[in-house]
């Protein structure tokens, strides 16, 4: 996604788009994948603690740019890149 994208809100009092892309990311890629299940990578990406520490969930004061979700999202291929049938 663009910066222009991220930043779109749904309605005027709803979060931009880059805090629902970015709970996705932190929560559900880096703490699921890294955290629970090991997947190495966090530290290639802004969600070194995902476990514990995901500010863009809170806070709209310092907002999650594309290649900051970009690196989240490699953390989901190389965790598919498993062995060749």
């Amino acid at each position: 996604m663009t910066e222009e994208q991220l930043g779109i809100r749904p309605s005027p009092d709803r979060w931009p788009t880059w805090t629902t892309v970015g709970h996705t990311a932190c929560q559900r890629v880096c703490s699921r994948l890294c955290d629970f299940a090991g997947i190495p990578g966090p530290e290639t990406t802004p969600f070194t603690d995902a476990g514990h520490n995901c500010p863009w969930d809170e806070y709209l004061d310092n907002p999650l740019n594309a290649e900051s979700l970009d690196s989240s999202f490699r953390i989901v291929e190389n965790s598919t890149d498993g062995p060749s049938p």
